[in-house]
């Protein structure tokens, strides 16, 4: 077992709220800690983005500043002590060239962002020339990087036809539930959850579909509450969207629908709140244009939800074979997928939620960690 290298981990700027990261950071700093690393972190400060005083344009131009400029100065001075320097989210992979040569490591989550400013998504996306130059800089950092590991067989993919240079210095690891999730009972969920939605969803008086994501393009949102619409017109079902705020175009598709009471955006959750808020529902229903990985998924099944996903990969098969599959270009497609799981038989749905079980044995947080423990006993030659 005997590790002692010494491995800095550069995380994510707390004030882009991005939750998956951090726990991501959180279970690779302690796990790996387990496995006999010396294990440190670094924080970009949080200095100029204090004086934004919550403007959303001086947020993100200020918060530039933080991540450009004073990061780099930290990185710079301090990455020298260290064996190995993990980057854990590819938006810096443009550290890797102020990390010591052939002592650093890039994971990188997906290449939308990427693939959105090469134009590959356009017919349902542009990305501004402010995003395009962005995304230059992160493709060099994963040019020069010594090694990049991929959430995904398809992120790999994207990576090696947009960089080649990467071709041989690539891993797949795929991620694990970094959360001990579980299905909650009922009398627990009641009392997690009632009064902070509507009470008749915490009694199971009606059913409802969940939707975990931000805001962002493409979660494919505006589609699925044009969906649940629909379904709403025969059915009694509810819609409960967490994390994401509501858009300019979600809010006024909501309020000219005869069914905006039974769409609820709850913002963001606890970990307790978001399992209570997994056991109860009918499903997860997930009908994203394209993702990285798809936490969620995952998540839902270890709380026992069956989950309604898009049939591109790797959704696809990160949620396997218990997932029904939606065309996320089609309305009625995803009409059809909540309306199959709403009306099949309490046998069926329970054999869904057994498969969906089994199938997150593949991405335990165990499997995770002992696949970095042995990439990083390679990059350091132990």
């Amino acid at each position: 077992m005997k590790r002692a290298k010494r491995v800095l981990i550069i995380r994510n700027y707390l004030p882009d709220d991005q939750p998956s990261m951090n726990y991501f950071a959180d279970s690779l700093y302690r796990e790996l800690s387990k496995k006999g690393w010396n294990m440190s972190e670094m924080i970009p400060w949080t200095f100029f983005g204090k004086f934004s005083f919550g403007n959303i344009f001086l947020e993100k131009w200020f918060g530039y500043l933080d991540k450009f400029i004073l990061l780099p100065i930290r990185v710079w001075f301090s990455s020298s002590r260290y064996d190995l320097v993990h980057i854990i989210d590819h938006s810096y992979s443009w550290l890797s060239s102020l990390s010591p040569k052939n002592k650093h490591l890039v994971t990188c989550h997906d290449l939308i962002a990427i693939r959105s400013a090469l134009g590959e998504f356009k017919e349902i996306h542009h990305t501004r020339w402010s995003g395009r130059m962005l995304q230059k800089i992160i493709m060099k950092g994963l040019r020069s990087a010594r090694a990049v590991v991929c959430d995904c067989d398809n992120t790999r993919d994207d990576l090696q036809r947009l960089i080649p240079e990467t071709k041989n210095r690539n891993w797949v690891v795929y991620l694990g539930v970094n959360r001990p999730f579980r299905r909650m009972e009922d009398f627990e969920v009641k009392k997690i959850i009632s009064g902070k939605i509507i009470d008749k969803l915490a009694n199971r008086e009606v059913p409802y579909f969940f939707h975990v994501g931000i805001d962002s393009w493409y979660k494919n949102r505006r589609s699925l509450i044009s969906a649940f619409i629909k379904l709403a017109e025969r059915s009694n079902a509810h819609l409960v969207l967490a994390r994401g705020m509501v858009s300019q175009e979600e809010e006024k598709l909501i309020e000219g629908s005869p069914y905006r009471d039974r769409i609820h955006f709850v913002g963001r959750v606890t970990d307790e709140e978001i399992q209570a808020l997994y056991s109860l529902a009918c499903s997860l229903i997930f009908p994203s244009w394209i993702e990285g990985f798809g936490w969620p998924v995952v998540e839902a099944q270890s709380c026992g939800c069956p989950v309604v996903v898009s049939n591109r990969e790797p959704i696809k098969k990160i949620a396997g074979e218990s997932a029904i599959l939606i065309d996320p270009s089609s309305i009625e497609s995803i009409v059809e997928g909540m309306r199959s799981i709403l009306f099949e038989t309490s046998e069926k749905r329970e054999a869904r939620i057994l498969a969906g079980y089994e199938n997150i044995k593949y991405f335990s947080q165990e499997r995770m960690i002992q696949d970095y423990d042995r990439l990083y006993c390679r990059l350091m030659g132990i």
